[in-house]
């Protein structure tokens, strides 16, 4: 051969049953025909795509993409590396070949900056786009694959086959007896060769499942410890709301009973008022009835003057009726005065009682609260000051994580205890519409505040996962910054608008004291 050509199989580690006999069935390019065959990096569930060699990508002169709906829906689609493959078919026509597993969203389009793709693009196998799965015979669908493939990296294969094919017809009938005794000899081999590589798949096959069991126990018990700690959380978050709900119902209380007591004091204070206007009107009503009785007798003495003249026992009678009249009239302000008086000690001694009595359970209502619970108990609340600086980065408040505090202002940040996405940036922008008014996407400072204070760069107390996650600064007017936190990278920037740019979103919120 001329040269070693590399084929790079990608595939969905679900798939690894379907895809070990197609492997087995290439195996003999890599010998027959110089093929290297690399397919040791499986794509995993929910998980970022890392080969093993990146240099593969640019040395493969074939990259065979095992479809299927795990494929499709697995972190490879959105990343670079994908984008790699696509970009060498694009620019220097590097062969990719798409063999459809299962019935799958494969022909839908991959929008780029520079381009628009889809697989329909290319040679897709089997035949016909009919899924491996559908095929009656998945020995004869698998043969079909192997064929074609072997066809693709040696064209003249078949033509050099069939020309070997009929000199051995012909020499079968010139040399009938030589063959015949060359034919026993050439089986054996090739059955000896044919059981040792089914000994070898047996075994691959076996430490395939062997890890593939061990990869599911993994991934279970990473999702059983995950399970605990949401129900942890939530358990937490209900008995914090418990508390919340409790604090308030006593301070609504203590707030009812306070104004319940002001509005009585006023209330008080109103009737004193009443009751001392009452008695000033009758003060007055009395003065006017003096006055009138005062003006009587003035007139009666004028009177007497002119007819003391006249007559004056007549007059002397006159004086004794006026003298009586007055003794009267000085009698009947001395009832009234003495109705007035009792009437204003008695209401004014009422309020006063009522008030000396308030006094005294509001002076004694620290040792009386045994026998007077609904007289006023002031509930002691922690002070602003002191709430916050109890607070510290990492704590759990109002919903979220805590990764920024600012003891000067008394404000903070905290972060949301979810990641929502993948999704666009466009979503993302919104995300206040999926978790409620105040949440909104961190900018990129912010993001790297909740990787050092509470991601990977610390302890990961956020629960961050090791992709991208959108940030709402710009890279230019069409492209939004992103960190990773894997390792803190903030080099990355993607297009805002284009709808197959999907990545993680952890939602942030202020709060105050």
């Amino acid at each position: 051969m001329d040269s070693t050509k590399n084929i790079y199989a990608i595939y969905a580690s679900e798939d690894i049953e379907m895809v070990l006999p197609i492997l087995h069935r290439l195996g003999p390019l890599e010998e027959d025909h110089n093929i290297t065959l690399w397919h040791d990096d499986p794509i995993d569930s929910g998980q970022p795509w890392k080969p093993r060699d990146e240099s593969r990508l640019n040395k493969a002169d074939i990259f065979l993409l095992l479809v299927s709906n795990a494929f499709m829906h697995s972190e490879f689609i959105q990343q670079l590396e994908f984008k790699r493959v696509i970009d060498r078919y694009k620019e220097d026509g590097t062969i990719v070949i798409p063999i459809i597993l299962d019935d799958c969203p494969w022909d839908i389009d991959f929008k780029s900056d520079d381009y628009n793709f889809n697989f329909k693009e290319l040679q897709v196998l089997p035949e016909g786009a009919e899924p491996l799965s559908d095929w009656d015979s998945t020995e004869q669908a698998i043969k079909h694959i192997a064929d074609r493939v072997k066809w693709v990296v040696a064209p003249s294969t078949k033509s050099s086959d069939q020309r070997q094919s009929n000199d051995n017809v012909a020499e079968q009938k010139t040399n009938g007896d030589t063959e015949d005794q060359l034919a026993i000899p050439f089986s054996e081999e090739q059955e000896a060769k044919i059981k040792a590589e089914q000994e070898i798949r047996i075994k691959e096959e076996a430490e395939t499942k062997r890890k593939a069991e061990e990869d599911r126990k993994q991934r279970e018990e990473v999702a059983l410890k995950q399970k605990e700690q949401k129900e942890k959380r939530l358990k937490e978050q209900a008995d914090a709301k418990k508390r919340a709900d409790e604090e308030q119902r006593l301070k609504e209380e203590t707030e009812a009973k306070k104004r319940a007591q002001e509005e009585h004091r006023l209330q008080q204070e109103a009737e004193a008022k009443n009751r001392a206007e009452e008695n000033r009107l009758r003060e007055e009503e009395a003065r006017l009835r003096i006055e009138t009785s005062l003006q009587a007798e003035h007139a009666a003495e004028t009177n007497a003057a002119f007819e003391e003249s006249g007559n004056g026992q007549k007059t002397n009678t006159k004086k004794r009726m006026l003298i009586g009249a007055v003794v009267a009239l000085l009698a009947i302000f001395a009832v009234i005065a003495f109705s007035i008086f009792n009437s204003s000690t008695e209401e004014d001694i009422t309020p006063l009682e009522e008030n000396s009595a308030v006094e005294k359970s509001e002076d004694e209502v620290s040792e009386q609260n045994n026998a007077l619970p609904s007289e006023e108990v002031e509930v002691e609340t922690p002070s602003t000051e002191d709430a916050f600086s109890k607070l510290n980065i990492g704590d759990r408040h109002e919903g979220g994580i805590i990764f920024s505090m600012d003891s000067a202002n008394k404000t903070g940040k905290i972060a949301h205890v979810d990641d929502a996405g993948p999704m666009p940036w466009q979503d993302a922008m919104i995300i206040h519409d999926q978790l409620g008014d105040g949440w909104r996407l961190p900018t990129l400072e912010e993001l790297r505040l909740m990787y050092k204070n509470i991601g990977q760069g610390a302890d990961n107390s956020g629960e961050f996962a090791d992709g991208l996650y959108w940030s709402a600064t710009d890279y230019d007017q069409y492209q939004a910054r992103l960190l990773r936190f894997r390792d803190g990278n903030t080099s990355y920037h993607y297009n805002k608008e284009v709808e197959s740019r999907r990545f993680l979103v952890r939602a942030v919120r202020d709060f105050s004291l």
